[in-house]
């Protein structure tokens, strides 16, 4: 018996190389541009706005975006509500997404956790970040 075979290969057979992957930051840079096509895409549905975003949106939301909503929109710190068409406060979140997609990087996405109480833990914050940080992107 010979350790030899008379199979071929067929010729339809693509060969594909694979590598596994466990980069964070390449990960966070794959995430961030599929998070930039939505986003734009999102923004180029809502500027159209015909009949197959309307149907979109009212599918998703039952409305068409012409109903009108009570948005708090406070002026230093001070509540305000405004009344504003639906297809209006999604464009408004749309901008605010965009520019908070803007100022993230891949530093952001690092624990901000510390535990006081063990303080050479693996999954403490290792970088000083001052304590309103995250006010920054809340509070646009």
């Amino acid at each position: 018996m010979s350790n030899t075979t008379k199979g071929k290969p067929s010729k339809k057979t693509t060969i594909i190389n694979q590598c596994k992957i466990n980069d964070f930051n390449a990960m966070m840079e794959e995430a961030s541009e599929a998070m930039d096509r939505v986003l734009d895409q999102r923004e180029k549905d809502l500027e159209a706005w015909g009949e197959k975003e309307q149907n979109e949106f009212y599918t998703i939301f039952g409305s068409k975006g012409e109903r009108l909503v009570h948005v708090n929109m406070p002026i230093k710190g001070v509540e305000n509500i405004v009344e504003m068409k639906a297809l209006d406060v999604m464009k408004d979140c749309i901008r605010r997404l965009c520019e908070i997609k803007e100022r993230l990087t891949t530093d952001s996405y690092i624990n901000l956790i510390y535990d006081p109480d063990n303080p050479e833990a693996p999954t403490n914050s290792k970088i000083p970040r001052p304590p309103d940080f995250l006010i920054h992107f809340v509070h646009m």
